[in-house]
């Protein structure tokens, strides 16, 4: 069997690495032959799209990929099926995917955020004019089958579709290895890791933060982007495929600051699934399936209040025997 996996980006995007990459070797060790099709073929130029500036650099990108990517039609009949996770194209209506059907390929759907609602980074919503979140029902519409990562999604898509199945995103624990080293120097690092997109989340937990930080013996550590958190003692480093795991393992507890709304609760909570993957105790918003994940108390703290937050990491800032119990039991 044959699939074409049509793709938003590189492996360095979470989404496409835990939600396709890291599951092609063992496609191809049950029969099945994966060819890789990224819109955004380049590591370099995906680094520099959600920096600002650049416009012109990225339009010509853009409509040159665009011309690629319409020109993997011409290849949709060697393939038993095609698998398009997120949308084909970025910036037009389900135009690919339309005549994808029409040419009799049948379609495997997959989304794990609330794609179908306006949303636009800082650095590119210049696009965002062009940009088509409505056409996620069409092609729910179009796909002989959905996966999608929570219920929202579920929820979501199971009223354009009957064929939907919910498949969380997770890591591959033959690659997350536990994390075993003791917090350096007596001082505890709290950690926070992902995409510059997401920083303004962890910005709103500054004040918590600095309550910490001055009463207790620790630290922030920052992987993925740069934020202002005033009078917090704050290591900041760029995210690398890498070093991926290095990073994780050298937080003492991993947070998931969110707001309540309704394009949070169609996240995957995959922030904590990673710190839980390497033994990590999180603390986290009670925000979607979050709520889901997390056992307050036994695996993990939900906190939504500052007050909350501030309690359950100076608990684990002062308790390194439960920092240990509450990250075994992710």
């Amino acid at each position: 069997m044959n699939v074409l996996f049509v793709v938003p980006y590189p492996i360095e995007a979470p989404s496409t690495r835990y939600r396709v990459y890291q599951y092609l070797p063992y496609l191809q060790a049950n029969g099945i032959e994966p060819t890789v099709s990224r819109f955004i073929d380049s590591s370099k130029f995906f680094k520099r799209l959600y920096q600002p500036g650049g416009a012109a650099y990225k339009a010509a990108y853009f409509v040159a990929q665009s011309v690629r990517r319409f020109l993997d039609l011409t290849r949709v009949h060697r393939f038993d099926a095609i698998f398009i996770q997120r949308e084909a194209l970025p910036v037009v209506p389900a135009l690919f995917e339309r005549l994808t059907k029409r040419l009799g390929a049948p379609i495997i759907y997959d989304f794990d955020d609330a794609i179908y609602l306006p949303r636009s980074s800082a650095a590119n919503r210049w696009v965002s004019w062009l940009k088509q979140p409505g056409k996620t029902a069409d092609i729910v519409r179009l796909s002989n089958h959905v996966i999608v990562g929570n219920r929202v999604l579920y929820d979501y898509a199971s009223q354009f579709n009957t064929a939907v199945t919910i498949i969380p995103s997770s890591v591959d624990m033959r690659t997350y290895t536990m994390r075993s080293a003791p917090s350096k120097d007596g001082r505890v690092t709290i950690g926070w890791v992902g995409s510059g997109t997401n920083l303004e989340y962890l910005a709103e937990l500054a004040p918590a933060l600095y309550k910490i930080c001055a009463e207790q013996p620790a630290e922030v550590s920052i992987v993925g982007g740069e934020v202002e958190l005033p009078g917090v003692p704050v290591s900041i480093r760029p995210w690398q495929l890498a070093t991926e795991i290095e990073d994780l393992h050298s937080f003492d507890i991993g947070i998931m600051p969110l707001p309540d709304d309704p394009w949070t609760r169609g996240k995957g909570g995959f922030k904590a699934i990673q710190y839980m993957g390497v033994g990590l105790p999180v603390v986290a918003s009670p925000v979607g399936i979050n709520t889901e994940i997390i056992t307050h108390g036994v695996n993990g703290f939900l906190a939504d209040t500052p007050a909350e937050w501030q309690q359950a990491l100076a608990t684990l800032v002062r308790d390194a025997t439960l920092r240990c119990e509450l990250g075994r039991a992710g």
